[in-house]
């Protein structure tokens, strides 16, 4: 047994580490995600694993979510990220916050026209109208769930929520209604294989059907039920099964059979160490002995559910036990015993009454501010969760801004380094046109100087020529002597 708990234990702590490690690469993830909605998508699944663990942080973390997506201005991830807060709220049994939740989660789902998520919704809003008294809301809302999900053709959703239908009917005290929804119920479940919605089906179908005085058709379907949550392996649903069928076979005067499948069902009871169930099955028993004349009988289980009853310190149940008591009592002719225990149920019951008119009032009022205060909390936390995304948008848009200054600042100094270039290159450029204008110029001068000095040498040489000229021969006399001296020759 030792061993036992060692490895339960130990596989509880590898669980959680492995669960630990899932959430550090989730948030290493969301981290790194720069997209609004990956990082939601990516909160929402954290958020499935702190549901299991740690529900506050599980809140936390999905406002978070919530936050993001009236940043990002989504409607589906709006709607899932409210219809998370709803389950979180109907965990934590807080039914008027969880009603606002789902309520704000069917509005964006209608506006992103989710039309698989809307039936979830709608069958989750109903459950806590149902929890909150309002039955007539919570039957619009379920057939609304019903259509939704035939409109999707989604046969699990529909046979989950025809069974639904069928008990709030129930409740409501038609039992056509509810022997119509819950027949519907079960027979889609089996059709698609839904062993739980089938089981729980058959289970209220029997409770109806026993109300109704048809005995032998309640007896099959709490037969069916209890092979099915047999084969699921529920062994609480297989002994609410087995105790509704011994109660059929007391209704019948059948006492061997009707005592045989109570005690079944007792001795699951006992295995689970439900509390609950035993007080049940022992009540169960003692009705079934005390109808069937068997006082003794009846008298040793009845004390067995007073013991656990007292244990339990639910007095609720005393007015019941304490008439069957007193009618077993006078069964076996100690009428002093019954009148006692008559009077102990009487006064139970007016106790129980007084108790519970007198305290309703407070318990409502207390129930109310508490509830009130918790939606006045949420809505503070949605207005905190809408102011942080107003921030967030406004440092957006002075980032945004101030983006938008460092370009045209960064323009204006490019246009301002772009004129310096240009007017430091068209200062260069006029001052190499100075510089060869003043050389263009200095080189003319030249030209003339050397145009003046060569005009000046050819005068000179010219001039020298004339004097040569003027004491040389000339060329006639030349050529005049040298003929001559051929002909002397």
């Amino acid at each position: 047994m030792r061993n036992l708990y060692f490895i339960f234990l130990l596989f509880t702590c590898l669980l959680i580490r492995a669960q630990n490690r899932t959430i550090d690469s989730l948030n290493t993830a969301f981290k790194n995600s720069k997209d609004d909605s990956i990082k939601v998508k990516t909160l929402l699944s954290i958020t499935d694993q702190l549901l299991q663990v740690d529900l506050k942080q599980a809140e936390a973390t999905i406002r978070r979510a919530f936050a993001l997506s009236l940043r990002r201005n989504s409607n589906s991830l709006l709607a899932e990220t409210a219809g998370y807060m709803g389950y979180i709220k109907e965990a934590v049994s807080e039914i008027d916050s969880s009603i606002y939740y789902y309520g704000l989660a069917i509005a964006y789902c209608k506006k992103a026209n989710d039309k698989e998520t809307m039936p979830v919704l709608l069958n989750n809003l109903s459950i806590m109208k149902q929890k909150k008294g309002k039955l007539k809301e919570a039957v619009e809302m379920q057939m609304e769930a019903i259509k939704s999900f035939e409109f999707n053709k989604d046969k699990r959703g529909m046979s989950y929520s025809y069974n639904n239908a069928g008990e709030l009917f129930w409740k409501m005290e038609q039992r056509n209604l509810a022997v119509k929804y819950f027949l519907m119920s079960q027979k889609l479940a089996d059709e698609i294989g839904y062993t739980e919605i089938s089981a729980y089906a058959a289970n209220n179908l029997g409770a109806v059907l026993v109300d109704s005085g048809e005995y032998k058709l309640a007896f099959s379907q709490f037969t069916k039920a209890m092979k099915l949550y047999d084969g699921l392996g529920d062994l609480n649903g297989k002994a609410q099964a087995l105790q509704n069928i011994g109660s059929v076979y007391g209704y019948q005067r059948d006492l061997g059979n009707a005592v045989k499948y109570i005690k079944e069902a007792y001795e699951i009871y006992l295995k689970l160490k439900h509390n609950d169930g035993l007080i049940r099955s022992g009540y169960a028993l003692g009705n079934v002995y005390e109808e069937n004349g068997k006082p003794d009988d009846a008298l040793v289980w009845l004390n067995k559910a007073f013991e656990l009853i007292m244990k339990a310190n639910d007095r609720t149940k005393l007015p019941g036990l304490y008439k069957n008591m007193s009618l077993a009592y006078a069964q076996k002719g100690q009428f002093n015993k019954a009148y006692k225990f008559h009077v102990s149920y009487e006064e139970a019951k007016d106790s129980i009454y007084n108790s519970e008119t007198t305290s309703k009032f407070q318990e409502l009022e207390a129930q109310y501010q508490n509830e009130k205060k918790t939606l006045e909390i949420d809505n503070l936390k949605t207005k905190e969760a809408l102011k942080d995304v107003e921030l967030e948008k406004q440092y957006e848009e002075v980032k945004k801004q101030n983006q938008q200054k460092i370009f045209f600042a960064s323009g204006f100094l490019v246009m301002i380094l772009l004129a310096i270039v240009v007017y430091r290159s068209y200062s260069r450029k006029k001052r190499d046109n100075e510089i060869i204008t003043l050389q263009k110029q200095e080189v003319e001068q030249q030209k003339k100087i050397i145009e003046d000095k060569q005009k000046e040498v050819m005068d000179s040489i010219h001039y020298a020529k004339l004097i040569q000229n003027a004491h040389l021969p000339s060329e006639r006399y030349i050529e005049n002597v040298l003929k001559k001296l051929k002909g002397r020759v």
